[in-house]
This record gives structure tokens, sequence and C-alpha cells, in this order.
């Protein structure tokens, strides 16, 4: 338990910080029409789609350089290095073409009215950085971390908050300047932020390397396939959360902007207070992936245990602040009643997924750390497919409510907590050692 406990206040410090973030730029806009904050909410959907690609460089870049540093081939390590630049240079213009082929359809699919569709789309011009920019980061973010070198990778992400929580209201409300640039004040705040924290990183990334002509070449096979088969299985689940999100904000908009709103600010709300409490569950990967390479079921079997009954822990001590306290927290951000009325019904019942989420969290870093992502994957899948299917018999008998959306949802994610552990005790199981 002390490797885990140790490990934990680093990383819920990073996701506190980032939770800061989206709160803070909620915050900014929710002093605007239950229409900005609902086109605001509506393009912060697509960060999830972001998370996908990053995770992949994050996840997989770490599978492809560390076996290459600790067989001490600098040569090999820095080629690599830059072929996972390289690599996320291409996916980011993918994704570019993809957001600009494919946003408006999905911007209209789920805003509420014509006037909501407008605002987002001006929204997103002027968020596209703080959307694409995060795969270099990532790709750069695993160097530093494979070769050991963390402060990099952290310090960069503190400029980056500083920034943002800095700039969001100085340019949304004219604070320091002559112009208050409203909801597009937030957006251009987080690209700003984005793309200085890039400059961070590749200044002290190309220190490493003989030039910047080096660092020009075409990605080999070998390192396209290592990051994939890596990254791919672990950014999976993200994209099904991605899939669930955008589902249940479609279905929000016949209720109204003020229902958007409000599910957009309560999602940002239990971001703050959930992803924090999950730290134990993200320390436990690297502490079961290094008593799996030694073998150590004995001591596999305690970190996934202790994992599982501190993030339990934590997100009921979540769970209750939100049910008891959650409109402290929504009275702080919105002043609008019906925005606060919806706010408040959906994270009183979202809460109450805490307890499984968060343990589906550690089954499911526990299986990536013993080659088993496969398995997560078809939880989360699971999950999605249970989730559709409860939608639509509920459509099918009666209408869909708002609170209905949110008791379905939160049985689904029971569901996959009570699959993902039936499916690590199998893999355990199977261990041959």
């Amino acid at each position: 338990m002390g490797h885990l406990l140790k490990s934990c206040p680093a990383i819920f410090l990073g996701i506190v910080f980032q939770s800061l973030c989206l709160v803070v730029d909620t915050y900014c806009v929710s002093y605007f029409s239950a229409q900005d904050v609902a086109a605001v909410s509506a393009v912060f959907t697509l960060l999830l789609l972001t998370s996908v690609f990053s995770q992949v460089f994050s996840s997989g870049g770490i599978a492809c350089l560390a076996p290459i540093i600790g067989s001490k081939d600098k040569a090999g390590f820095l080629k690599a290095a830059a072929d996972a630049l390289n690599f996320s240079l291409i996916i980011m213009v993918a994704y570019l073409v993809l957001i600009a082929l494919c946003s408006g359809t999905y911007l209209k699919a789920i805003a509420t009215d014509s006037h909501v569709n407008a605002i987002s789309k001006h929204y997103l011009l002027f968020f596209l950085p703080a959307l694409v920019l995060p795969l270099p980061i990532a790709a750069m973010s695993a160097f530093f971390r494979a070769s050991g070198m963390l402060s990099a990778p952290v310090g960069a992400l503190l400029v980056m908050i500083v920034i943002n929580i800095v700039l969001a209201p100085c340019l949304t409300f004219g604070w320091l300047i002559s112009y208050p640039l409203g909801v597009v004040g937030t957006a251009i705040a987080s690209s700003v932020s984005n793309i200085v924290g890039l400059a961070i990183l590749f200044a002290l990334y190309i220190r490493g390397h003989d030039s910047l002509i080096s660092l020009v070449q075409i990605p080999s096979r070998e390192t396209v396939f290592s990051i994939s088969r890596a990254g791919i299985p672990a950014s999976g689940e993200i994209l099904i959360m991605f899939v669930v999100g955008a589902i249940i904000y479609s279905l929000v908009s016949p209720y109204g902007a003020d229902a958007q709103a409000g599910l957009g600010i309560g999602a940002r709300t239990l971001q703050l207070l959930f992803w924090p409490a999950l730290s134990a569950a993200f320390a436990t990967a690297p502490i079961v992936g290094q008593n799996h390479g030694i073998k150590h079921k004995e001591n596999i079997l305690k970190s996934i245990n202790y994992g599982i009954i501190i993030t339990s822990i934590s997100t009921c001590i979540g769970m209750i602040l939100i049910i008891f306290l959650g409109y402290v927290f929504i009275n702080a951000i919105s002043a609008d009643e019906n925005i606060e009325k919806y706010a408040i019904t959906y994270m009183k019942i979202k809460a109450l997924s805490f307890l499984p989420l968060g343990i589906s969290m550690v089954v499911s870093n526990a299986l990536q750390a013993l080659g088993r992502s496969g398995l997560s994957f078809g939880a989360a899948a699971s999950q999605m497919l249970l989730f559709g299917a409860l939608l639509a018999f509920q459509s099918a008998v009666s209408s869909l409510s708002f609170v209905s959306l949110s008791i379905v949802e939160v049985f689904s994610y029971a569901c996959q907590a009570i699959l993902s552990l039936h499916l690590l005790r199998s893999a355990i199981r199977r261990l041959d050692y």
C-alpha cells in the first residue's frame, strides 16, 4: 500500500489542476446565457475524442520507448521518439480533417436549436488548437516519461494550467484589456495555453537531438505498429465514454438549452470531484505491471485490493459531498435557477455511479498492466451496449425523462463494474506463475 499511496499525490494534483481548467472555463461561460453554456458544453464533449487520440501516444509511446531506453540504445531511442512525434503530427492533421468534415453535422445533431449550433461552431474555431495540440504534446511527454524526466511534462502542464486560469477571465470579461471577448475568451485562453505548453516541451525535446533535420522523417512501420498495438486498446474505453456522452447530450436536447447547460455544468463539477478520487486507480497500473514483470502474483493481488479499497473510500466521499453539498458547488458557478435544477438533479443521480466507475477504473488499469487490455475494453463496450438497449426499451415503454436517462446510465456502470471484476478474476487465474 505504501508504494500506492506515494504515487497518488502527484497524480492527484495533476488531475485536480486539469479539472480546474474546465471548471474555470465553465464558470466564466456561466455568466452568459443558457444557450452560450449549452454551446460551449457541446464543444467540450469533443475533448473526450481528443483524449482518445492522446491516449494512443501517451500509453503507446511509453510502451514503445521504455524497452528501447532500457536496452541502452540511445540512437534507436531518439529515432523511435522522432517517429512517435511525426506519427502524432500525421494523426493530428487527420484529426483536423475529421473535425472540418464532421463537426458541423455532430454539433447540429446535439444542439437544441440553430442559435446554439451557431455559437458552438463559432466557439470551435477558436478552440481548435486546444483540441488537436494535445496529440504532439502527449507524444513528447511520453518521450520524457520513458526517459525518467518527469519534471518536463509536469512543469509544462503547470504552466499551461496557470496560463489558462489567468487568461480565461481576463479575456472573457475584459479584465486588463479594453474589450471583453465573451465566451470566445475561454476558447482563446485554452488554445494559447496549449500553444505555450507545446513550445516549452518542444524546446526541451530538441535538446536531445543533433538538429531539427533529424526530427523530420517518415515514421517507421515498427514504431507505428508498436505505438498502435499498446495505445489503441487503452484509448478504446475513452472512445466508448465519448460515444455514451454524446448520446446523453443529444437525448437531453429536447428539454432545451437549460437542460444541456445544466448537464454541462454538472458534468464539469462532477469531474472536479470524481477524477481526483481515481488517483489510486491510475497509480495501480505501474505497480501491477512491475509485479507482473517479476511474476509476483501475491503482490499483484495486494496492489489491486488496495487500489479498490482506496478508490472506494475516496469515491464514496465524493459521492456524499455531491449528494449533500452539490447545490453549494452549483450555486458558486451558476445563478440561473433552471440550469441549477437540471445540474443538481443530474449530479445527485450520477454521483451514485462514482463507486462502480471507480472500481471499473482500477480493474481496467490492472488489466492493461497485465497485458489484457482487450478484456477491459470488452467490459466498457458491454456497458455501452447495455446502456443503448435499456434506452431503447425505456423509450418503447414510456417517454424518456431527464431523470430516467440518468438512472439508466448509473445502472449500466454498475453492471460494468461487476463484469470487470469477473474478467479480472479470470485473468489472474490464468497467470502461469
